[in-house]
């Protein structure tokens, strides 16, 4: 009888290490965020992300694709890696499509900014098509609109147009340039 408690004894002694550092050490490693190297606190990521936002109508308000999104806890945003954001044609407006190397998503949903080459193209159901490009961008999906401060070129066939900051209103298919414009027509 003696044997049987000592060996119940000694196998109860190699199992409960394990067993301790197994259930407990994995709890805390699984809910942690991740550290990024620069610091900032990831609580959740996605590679080769697809996000659709809806209109309240049920119609789709926009779709932004991206390689890589991470959301930063402290910062209460989500950073997307190469985004592209297609906005379809709604009452009137042509699809466009904007793209850029990185953007920012803030929690609230109420703006989408776009840095790093930032590429607007305009697909119009007739006439040539736009392209608007810049280094940063802010977009404002509810209100169809767009803001940036920094330079603009825009280009519409041969035809170029060159500013610092500008409004684009996707409604009213215009677009308010800020100041320092400067183009370079061709006639027909």
């Amino acid at each position: 009888m003696l044997t049987q408690r000592w060996r119940l004894l000694v196998t109860a002694a190699l199992l409960t290490p394990p067993l301790i550092w197994w259930g407990w050490g994995s709890s805390d490693r699984t809910r942690a965020p991740i550290e990024s190297t620069s610091g900032e606190r990831i609580d959740f990521f996605v590679v080769q992300a697809e996000v659709t936002r809806w209109q309240d109508n049920g119609a789709e308000a926009h779709r932004i694709q991206t390689q890589g999104m991470h959301h930063l806890m402290d910062q209460s945003l989500t950073r997307l890696d190469a985004p592209e954001v297609q906005v379809p044609a709604q009452s009137g407006t042509a699809p466009y499509r904007l793209r850029a190397d990185t953007g920012r998503v803030p929690d609230s949903h109420q703006q989408v900014e776009l840095a790093g080459n930032v590429l607007l193209h305009d697909n119009p159901h007739s006439g040539s098509a736009i392209k608007l490009s810049t280094e940063r961008l802010t977009l404002f999906p509810s209100e169809d609109r767009a803001h940036t401060d920094q330079s603009v070129l825009i280009q519409r066939g041969q035809d170029t147009t060159e500013a610092l900051g500008m409004d684009v209103y996707f409604k009213e298919q215009r677009i308010e340039l800020l100041s320092d414009v400067k183009g370079l027509y061709h006639a027909p």
